[in-house]
């Protein structure tokens, strides 16, 4: 291999390195922070309409047994003063239960805010330390591939200790090109993880005078799909009509399988529903449709999958490793 395409290597893949990486030990921690902070305010919720409704539940009872004392004027003068100071002594009991009953849901309030606070604190501390972890790795794998360019500019070879070789010019070490394809492969893996959970809607109404929100919503209720969304946001440029693409998290995979499984309800509609793939991805999903496209022109029946195709009953599969079709055993 010449200098040329090492340095092309080294390059290509400095440039997957950048703004892109940085970003990668966010995404998941921020997830899953929200719905810590979230879970916590629900709690407070709950516990406050459990107040509620015991404050209410009490609040009936008493007002019930007044109003057995002004059912029956008639009986109600013949009660004895001993019975009068009863009835009100078994109402300022009540009362007092009230007064406990409210004071111990209100500490109970309390209490659930408090833990919730702490709760949204040490997971806050987490994500903090996790997004450190993560940017230090990325620091130091992109200190690695800096050596490695250097490396392949200076024509030495370098080991895992840092100790270098001379080496005859235009050669570059097999070892050196595979850490750097598994540093690359390392990394698109963290990405794929990340958008595993993800969907893109594709044509969607972003003009200033619709609220796409609301565009969503009638989405998901055409698809009947129940929730599942967490986050929301506008990926991209705008085309000429003011339509563009919108990136949602969802809940977790099975709220992913039902919404993939249900989109064929939008034919007939100009947003599109797509996972969320890597740049890789969409590269191969590329070659995967041309190739599609190449069968059907000659007449084949074919079926298009993940990084597949099952051409008149033959699986041919990408190999991401060597960069070409594959057929499965049993195939011709």
């Amino acid at each position: 291999m010449t200098d040329g395409k090492a340095g092309s290597q080294t390059g290509n893949l400095n440039l997957k390195l950048g703004n892109r990486n940085l970003v990668l030990g966010r995404t998941a921690s921020a997830g899953d922070l929200t719905e810590a902070i979230l879970r916590g305010k629900r709690k407070e919720r709950e516990a406050e309409s459990e107040w509620r409704l015991e404050k209410d539940k009490i609040e009936r009872e008493v007002v019930k047994r007044s109003k057995l004392l002004s059912k029956s004027p008639e009986k109600n003068k013949e009660l004895t003063e001993g019975e009068m100071e009863a009835i009100m002594k078994k109402l300022s009991e009540i009362d007092v239960r009230i007064m406990e009953e409210c004071a111990g849901l209100g500490r109970r309030v309390d209490q659930l805010k408090e833990e919730g606070k702490k709760e949204r604190e040490e997971l806050k501390k987490m994500w903090e330390e996790d997004r450190k972890q993560m940017s230090e790795r990325i620091e130091r794998l992109e200190g690695r591939l800096e050596r490695l360019e250097k490396a392949a500019e200076e024509d030495v070879d370098m080991s895992a200790d840092g100790d270098t070789t001379v080496r005859k010019r235009g050669q570059v070490d097999s070892g050196t090109e595979r850490r750097m394809r598994k540093i690359e492969m390392d990394i698109e893996k963290r990405e794929r993880e990340i958008r595993r959970k993800n969907v893109i809607l594709k044509g969607v109404d972003m003009r200033e005078s619709v609220d796409w929100k609301t565009e969503v919503d009638r989405v998901w209720n055409k698809m009947e799909v129940v929730g599942g969304r967490k986050n929301m946001r506008k990926i991209g440029a705008l085309d000429k009509e003011g339509k563009g693409l919108l990136l949602i998290e969802l809940e977790g995979l099975e709220k992913k399988k039902e919404v993939m499984e249900a989109k064929n309800k939008l034919k007939g509609e100009k947003i599109r529903v797509e996972d969320d793939l890597t740049y890789e991805e969409r590269r191969i999903k590329k070659i995967v449709m041309e190739e599609a496209f190449k069968e059907r022109a000659a007449g084949k029946n074919v079926k298009v999958g993940y990084m597949k195709l099952l051409v008149c009953g033959n699986l041919r599969q990408w190999d991401e490793a060597e960069g070409r079709w594959k057929l499965e055993e049993g195939n011709e």
